[in-house]
């Protein structure tokens, strides 16, 4: 059972890091439909996902502020 669960671990571990990988990539996106939705889930349920990967959530959270602003920023209708 040990080893069922490194290996559980470590493909959670892998899709976790893509979900951030993908949403970094969304958020510098030049289309401000896509990046504005990336930044904002990286900002919030990014910030618990990146921690879990024992990534500073203040890191994430400095690199989204640091990116260029976008055209418009797309409202938020419900949080």
């Amino acid at each position: 059972m040990g080893t069922d669960t490194m290996v559980t671990d470590a493909n959670y571990r892998r899709v976790a890091a893509a979900i951030m990988a993908r949403a970094a990539l969304d958020a510098q996106a030049s289309d401000p439909g896509l990046a504005a939705p990336a930044r904002r889930w990286l900002r919030t349920a990014g910030v618990d996902l990146a921690e879990q990967l024992d990534i500073p959530p203040e890191r994430v959270t400095l690199w989204v502020a640091g990116l260029q602003p976008l055209a418009y920023e797309q409202l938020t209708l419900f949080d």
